[in-house]
């Protein structure tokens, strides 16, 4: 238990460090662009995560599950190769979608967003899918803190860069789009060599790997977009519905309630590491207790949060983001179901419950994206936190539900 809670320590001190400068990063961006040059950004930030969301097929969750049946050289040289050449073909499926979406003869599917904007973000769909993917095969190899290490640097040259190009150079919402493309391709460079040498200093694809991937893919790929969809595309829909200044205030918030993710974000690193070595459940006494702990630290951080916003926001970003504050308590309870589901992510994947996950997270996806289609144009960006809040809890009730599966299994060994 003390080295699960140590791994967790370095993992949040990592996380707490990537904090710190997000909330620097969002306090230079908010006042060097105000909400308009804020909104325009987040919203391309969202389009390619959309695309990066929707186009890393879930492989990288697949990969996990192979290592927890096979982790030898050759294995991690097939996984490394093949993953490879899916970041490949799917970089260029999502640029063509995009730039086919872009020209669509009434009105782009982008609405007014700017076309350089939307190209200098669209460069980093390839590093977001690495991300994914290095991420998740050092996860499955118990080396998460290689990934880890590597993001700290990226959000340091993001930060940086930012100062540079918005700040000194005065190049606006480029500036901000061309800083998160260098953080990109730093932090997907991440355990780079650490994989290469797990791998036997190989890649080696094989045609048999990629159709493994492909089918495991199949399975639990719906299990990402339902994520996306009552998770993050909030974004998109204020911006279709209210435009540039009112998204500017909703991201703000969300990003501020992603930042708060730190421990959650942590507690599920190790838990896949946990489970692909032990297997779930042997992980699951393990898992149970660092997640009621887990729970009981995010109750105290809300409410803590809670009193602080007021004050907090309008340092981090000016008195221009005023909205933030309501929007950003209204979302706190998002925290709560977010540390029960990356808590319980591993036991999911672990128990290769693919299509059962799929299926439960696309309807609640479905949920979230509906409502928030509806409530939206009436409400606003309070609507759209209305969707994601009753996806969350759609969400939470089946994450309780495996999580008494687990209890029930490890009872029944224990008698």
């Amino acid at each position: 238990m003390r080295e699960v809670w140590l791994k967790i320590s370095g993992a949040t001190g990592a996380k707490a460090y990537n904090l710190a400068l997000s909330v620097a990063t969002l306090s230079l961006t908010a006042r060097l662009l105000g909400p308009e040059g804020r909104g325009q950004v987040g919203a391309v930030i969202a389009w390619v995560a959309l695309f990066s969301t929707l186009g890393h097929l879930s492989l990288g969750s697949v990969a996990i599950r192979q290592l927890a049946i096979d982790r030898d050289a050759a294995k991690v040289s097939e996984l490394l190769g093949s993953l490879a050449v899916y970041t490949c073909l799917l970089t260029l499926l999502g640029w063509m979608l995009a730039i086919l979406m872009a020209a669509l003869p009434e009105t782009s599917a982008f609405g007014t967003l700017p076309v350089g904007l939307l190209i200098l973000g669209f460069l980093s769909l390839p590093f977001l899918l690495w991300q994914t993917y290095g991420q998740s095969l050092l996860m499955g190899l118990d080396m998460a803190s290689r990934f880890n290490r590597a993001t700290m640097l990226g959000r340091t040259v993001n930060l940086v860069a930012i100062y540079v190009l918005v700040g000194w150079l005065a190049w606006g919402e480029t500036g901000a789009i061309v800083s998160a493309l260098l953080a990109g391709i730093v932090s997907a460079g991440g355990g780079m060599r650490a994989l290469y040498l797990q791998a036997g200093r190989k890649f080696a694809p094989r045609l048999r790997c990629i159709s493994t991937l492909a089918s495991g893919a199949v399975r639990l790929h719906l299990n990402a977009i339902g994520t996306y969809l009552f998770t993050q595309s909030g974004v998109l829909v204020v911006n279709h519905f209210h435009g540039a200044t009112a998204t500017g205030n909703y991201q703000l918030a969300a990003q501020l309630i992603a930042v708060m993710l730190i421990i959650p974000n942590a507690v599920s690193q190790t838990m896949y590491g946990l489970v692909t070595k032990r297997g779930p459940d042997a992980a699951w006494p393990i898992n149970r207790h660092v997640l009621h702990r887990a729970m009981l630290i995010t109750a105290g951080s809300i409410l803590l949060a809670w009193f602080l916003a007021p004050y907090m926001i309008p340092l981090i970003a000016g008195e221009g983001f005023s909205e933030a504050v309501h929007y950003f308590r209204m979302m706190l309870p998002m925290l709560l179901g977010g540390t029960l589901s990356a808590a319980m992510a591993a036991q999911w994947i672990g128990r290769g419950l693919f299509w059962q996950a799929s299926t439960l997270t696309l309807f609640v996806g479905l949920c979230g994206i509906s409502s928030s289609w509806i409530l939206t144009p009436q409400y606003g960006p309070v609507g759209a936190i209305y969707a994601t809040l009753i996806g969350y809890s759609i969400g939470a009730a089946f994450n309780l539900a495996l999580y008494a599966y687990c209890a029930r299994r490890s009872r029944r060994a224990t008698e």
